[in-house]
């Protein structure tokens, strides 16, 4: 029996000295990417201003006119503004959008003259927009009494809101625009222009820009297969400890039942000669 423990403890000391190495699966890599940045790259925007005005102007009472100041150009009912330029960026909504060009409004012999220039569409993180204007001229108080000195200069104020409330702005992948949005004279483009009150309407406008947007990506590494989907590496150093570990357990398995069957037989061995002596 102390042979037979000794080949089964020597058996379970050979087993644990050739374990069975396998490598752990690779784990997914991340990536990560910077927030897109956009750039305008041309657009156009088309606006009557106040249709009313432009009525007062061309009738007999003002008797007046109006000229564009190029690129700015008209065919009734609205001026057009074309070529952009600008940023955007999707990831806060906030964008502005530069047109050129402008239209001065004369009338009543020239003491009416008024010029607005340099359109600015100017897009809030808060989803509000407004158009900010460049305008000069004399206040129509000023004008009637005859005040011609008074001249009033206003660089890029806001001068209408933008209802995108009633009419949201369509913005894509290379692109953002506006059609038929409903606009109203602001607190500012009340003291600038002096004819409105401040949330009177003015004519709708119509814009469109294209967008060229630059993704920075911070890291370019690609996920790795799921540890599921793909087979289990092996260390190829381990197969060979592990086969004479088999061979090893094996020998002594077979030495265990060798040396079992010997001490049988010894013993009945013993036992016949014992008879026999006995007889």
């Amino acid at each position: 029996m102390r042979r037979t423990s000794t080949f089964l403890a020597a058996a379970l000391a050979a087993s644990l000295a050739f374990p069975v190495l396998v490598a752990a699966p690779a784990s997914a890599a991340e990536s990560t990417t910077a927030a897109s940045e956009c750039i305008v790259l041309d657009g156009a925007l088309t606006w009557g201003f106040k249709q009313s005005f432009r009525a007062y102007i061309s009738g007999t009472i003002a008797n007046g006119t109006w000229t564009e100041i190029a690129p700015a150009t008209y065919a009734t009912p609205e001026f057009s503004w074309p070529a952009a330029t600008g940023s955007y960026d999707p990831s806060t909504g906030v964008g502005e959008i530069n047109f050129a060009g402008g239209v001065e409004f004369t009338g009543h012999d020239g003491l009416l003259d008024t010029t607005i220039a340099n359109p600015t569409l100017v897009l809030a993180a808060d989803g509000t927009a407004q158009l900010l204007l460049d305008v000069e001229g004399l206040t129509m108080d000023d004008a009637l009494a005859g005040n011609t000195d008074n001249v009033q200069s206003y660089a890029q104020t806001p001068f209408v809101s933008l209802d995108v409330t009633s009419a949201p702005l369509t913005i894509t992948d290379d692109s953002i625009s506006g059609t038929a949005v409903p606009t109203a004279i602001t607190a500012e483009g009340f003291t600038a222009f002096g004819n409105y009150e401040a949330g009177t309407a003015f004519d709708a406008l119509t814009f469109t820009a294209d967008l060229s947007c630059a993704v920075d990506d911070a890291t370019t590494a690609e996920p790795s297969a799921d540890a599921s989907d793909a087979a289990p590496a092996v260390d190829d150093t381990s197969v060979a400890p592990w086969l004479a570990g088999v061979v090893v357990i094996g020998v002594l398995v077979i030495g265990v039942v060798v040396l079992g069957i010997v001490s049988v037989r010894r013993r009945r061995s013993k036992g016949r000669r014992g008879g026999g002596d006995g007889l």
